[in-house]
């Protein structure tokens, strides 16, 4: 059986929104819960006779699916077709993501939002966040990620983030942003109106790095990371990826954690003999200045004298 992980439904266009559920069966008789509650949403282009939306939910490999939709004693909605994009694109994304060790966090909620405050144990690279949310059922809302924050939750959702993202209900395979490496990082969630959002786990993903190198057997290899100044080597080796062979496994030894490089500081020169010498010629200037006024001064009584 074929896996897959969402529907696109193509409804004719109308300004009507619907709740729904989505079961799985393998025999069309014993159905097992999917997706508890998920929302049609109204078509935004009324130009247009028909609108799709795309439903996404945990990948599995039911037989049979069954979409039920709650009317609540109202018209039904027109669904003019059902189909699948399968899960092959899903899988081709995140084989190229691994695992980050699991961040601890911290949820403040508040008039408005939500603040949740992400710690790592050291700064992993990041490329993907995935929220696990256990309520409410149906959401989606605005967030932002920060690196720090202001002493205000307005004045840092107003200033600039490091990401923009949509928490939405739909959404299983979790959050994509730029790069990012830190120990801390906040997500400040808009709420509006709403309740907060319970979060229960996060966790963070990066993107696997591929290294393309000629190695010889018998020969020892040890790989440097964490220079943040290193540039990407231009080796003719790049030129001929067609031809190396299919990956084999390399035994790693010791991951050693290698000292950082401290830049000694030079300390100034001992000079405790400037302040003698200061004193001195203090000395010496208060001696000849003593020495200029007497002279001055005998000067004058030689002249009163004479007169």
């Amino acid at each position: 059986k074929d896996e897959r992980s969402n529907f696109i439904i193509k409804l004719r266009s109308a300004a009507a929104e619907r709740t729904a559920s989505l079961s799985g069966s393998d025999d069309n008789a014993t159905w097992f819960a999917i997706l508890d509650s998920l929302l049609l949403r109204k078509s935004g282009e009324y130009d247009n006779a028909s609108h799709s939306q795309q439903i996404n939910f945990p990948a599995g490999n039911y037989k049979y699916y069954k979409l039920a939709i709650n009317n609540n004693k109202k018209e039904p909605l027109n669904i003019l077709d059902a189909t699948s994009s399968g899960i092959s694109s899903i899988i081709d994304i995140r084989q190229f993501f691994h695992n980050n060790p699991t961040p601890s966090f911290s949820q403040t909620d508040s008039s408005g939002y939500s603040l949740i405050k992400v710690v790592n144990d050291r700064p992993y690279h990041i490329g993907t966040i995935k929220l696990a949310i256990s309520g409410p059922w149906l959401y989606k809302r605005q967030a932002k990620l920060f690196t720090e924050i202001k002493p205000a939750l307005q004045q840092t959702w107003n200033s600039q983030s490091h990401a923009i993202i949509t928490l939405s209900s739909d959404e299983f395979s979790g959050y994509r942003i730029s790069f990012l490496k830190s120990t801390v990082f906040y997500l400040l969630i808009e709420n509006g109106d709403n309740p907060p959002l319970k979060i229960d786990s996060i966790s963070t993903e990066l993107v696997k790095r591929r290294v393309i190198a000629q190695l010889e057997k018998g020969r020892t290899y040890s790989l440097l990371l964490d220079n943040s100044e290193a540039t990407a080597p231009d080796y003719d080796l790049q030129h001929f990826r067609d031809r190396i062979p299919e990956s084999s496994t390399i035994n790693i030894q010791n991951i050693i954690a290698l000292p950082r490089e401290t830049i000694p500081v030079k300390k100034p020169a001992d000079k405790w003999w400037i302040w003698p010498v200061i004193v001195l010629l203090l000395l010496l200037l208060s001696i000849l200045a003593w020495k200029l006024t007497a002279d001055m001064k005998g000067g004058k009584d030689n002249k009163a004298e004479s007169i």
